[in-house]
């Protein structure tokens, strides 16, 4: 099983690689922006106010679970824009009720 550490450290290299791609589609594209001026503070709480979890006290914005969930959102983000991803998320399928039946086997435990 992988760390968190590790799963930060792919999902930056996604956002590399979509970046790359945007970029070549579209080379002044906004989203782009925040790859050009992340060591800009304004730039910086700019992304995090777009992207960060609103709910995560500033203190903690910055640890590994936060900062991939971060940049997890700013790929689906990249992604939208690359239009690999649909602009809304799909409507939920209701599940079907399901009877207690249907989760047991009738057939006879040899034992």
């Amino acid at each position: 099983m992988t760390g968190i550490a590790e799963d930060a450290d792919a999902v930056l290299e996604m956002v590399g690689e979509a970046a790359r791609r945007l970029h070549a589609k579209e080379p002044e594209h906004e989203l782009l922006e925040y790859l050009k001026g992340m060591d800009d503070d304004t730039v910086y709480a700019s992304f995090v106010e777009r992207f960060g979890k609103k709910d995560v006290p500033e203190h903690l914005r910055g640890n590994a679970t936060n900062t991939a969930w971060m940049y997890g959102q700013y790929l689906v983000a990249l992604r939208i824009a690359l239009g690999e991803l649909p602009t809304t998320p799909p409507a939920p399928v209701k599940a079907e009720p399901r009877t207690h039946q249907e989760d047991y086997d009738d057939t006879p435990i040899p034992f």
